[in-house]
């Protein structure tokens, strides 16, 4: 019975932790001063964003809904985001390092993998905060640790050049050699890995050059590529390809399955992390220590506990959700390497996003609440085609404010 009430209570902390969106919908704003196509379009519905310090974070995410929804979205993103970077220079590096005419490309890539793992342990302290102060914790390091880890990531992106010129190598190779479908998907993720940027950036003319480019594999050939890589690269991109199709950016990953399939990729994720804890129930309350809530360290506690359970037990993690990832696929995606260690390695970045399923869980209501009203599919209830692109500058300029320390207050309607 203890050990039952120990994984509800773990459940609850998750819940309250980061119950994301799933109370209202997002209230956006966009500047349309220097904006032009879609995103001016969405003037009539937008307001200037305001901005005021944020030394006073703590009291935003306990009373104030719109505020919460938006640090949270934002985590969401550059997890989601970090994640994917860190998994494609990976897969840069597998499917072309033995190719010389790489070798430039692939050589200042691996210069700021420590600047990624950076990255990935900044936004990993700063949600563990946000899991705290959700669950109503007292958290004093909460602005400091989010601002950190918003800087960090905005500071990632400065690299996003590399990607650009992985693209430009992988065309040029293919005048010349035949190349193979891992190579072609490489190329084709890191093309919309930057349809995502220009989407946050509101950079229309970035995205219109990458939509020139295109993909060089369909969708269902992505799907199947993506299948030889590891479970841990596969979890990475599979996120990615969820955020895409929530936000309305295109996506080859998501173009090779239904809605409803990318909507069950958080599910999946959700369901893999509670069936790794409900596993090792012993080891959670070992962990957590016999008081379990009565205090507001206890949720922070319980919220640690968790964290360390599933770090015990990357292996098990990757092995449930790779299962749960390859019945949505139709058996594309599945088992083929093995889940070892040695073929984790030790880049987790994936899994500090999965530590806590209800940020994906919640995640997962906002994408339905935004279907139903028309707005994931970038068109507003009135039939405009203008809130898909908003919607994602308006996070960008979230994600940049809480970067240089200001509350960003993004309104729509």
């Amino acid at each position: 019975m203890k050990k039952k009430s120990i994984l509800i209570l773990a459940s609850v902390v998750v819940v309250c932790a980061l119950g994301l969106i799933a109370s209202q919908v997002f209230d956006w704003n966009v500047d349309t001063e220097n904006a032009s196509g879609n995103i001016a379009k969405s003037s009539r519905f937008s307001r200037k964003t305001a901005t005021e310090s944020l030394s006073n974070m703590e009291e935003l995410i306990q009373n104030d809904a719109s505020y919460k929804d938006g640090i949270v979205a934002s985590y969401m993103i550059m997890q989601t985001r970090a994640s994917q970077f860190d998994a494609l220079v990976d897969m840069s590096n597998e499917v072309a390092g033995d190719i010389p005419e790489f070798e430039s490309v692939l050589k200042d890539m691996n210069k700021v993998r420590p600047m990624v793992d950076n990255v990935c342990a900044s936004l990993a302290d700063a949600g563990k905060d946000l899991s705290t102060s959700l669950g109503g914790g007292a958290c004093p390091d909460l602005a400091q640790n989010t601002i950190n880890a918003s800087l960090a990531y905005t500071t990632l992106q400065k690299q996003n050049s590399l990607a650009n010129r992985f693209i430009a190598a992988t065309d040029d190779y293919l005048k010349k050699a035949e190349g193979n479908d891992r190579l072609k998907l490489v190329r084709d993720q890191w093309l919309d890995y930057q349809q995502m940027t220009a989407a946050l950036d509101g950079d229309e003319k970035s995205a219109e050059e990458l939509q020139k480019k295109g993909h060089l594999l369909l969708p269902s050939q992505s799907i199947t590529a993506l299948g030889s890589f590891t479970v841990g690269k596969q979890l990475s991109l599979m996120g990615g390809a969820g955020l895409s199709h929530a936000l309305a950016v295109d996506n080859a990953l998501s173009n090779g399955l239904s809605g409803g399939a990318i909507s069950e990729i958080y599910r999946v994720l959700a369901n893999a992390t509670d069936e790794v804890l409900a596993s090792h129930t012993d080891e959670l309350l070992a962990n957590a220590g016999d008081k379990v809530l009565g205090s507001t360290q206890d949720v922070a506690r319980l919220s640690n506990a968790t964290g360390e359970v599933l770090a015990n037990h990357m292996e098990e993690l990757a092995e449930v959700a790779g299962k749960g990832l390859s019945a949505i696929t139709g058996g594309e995606l599945g088992l083929r390497n093995g889940i070892t260690t040695e073929t984790l390695g030790q880049r987790t970045s994936v899994f500090s996003l999965y530590n806590n399923p209800e940020i994906i869980r919640s995640f997962s209501e906002i994408v339905v609440r935004l279907n139903a009203d028309g707005l994931g599919n970038g068109v507003d209830g009135k039939g405009l085609n203008l809130v898909g692109p908003a919607l994602c500058h308006n996070m960008g300029e979230f994600i940049g404010a809480t970067a240089a320390g200001e509350r960003a207050e993004l309104k729509f309607f």
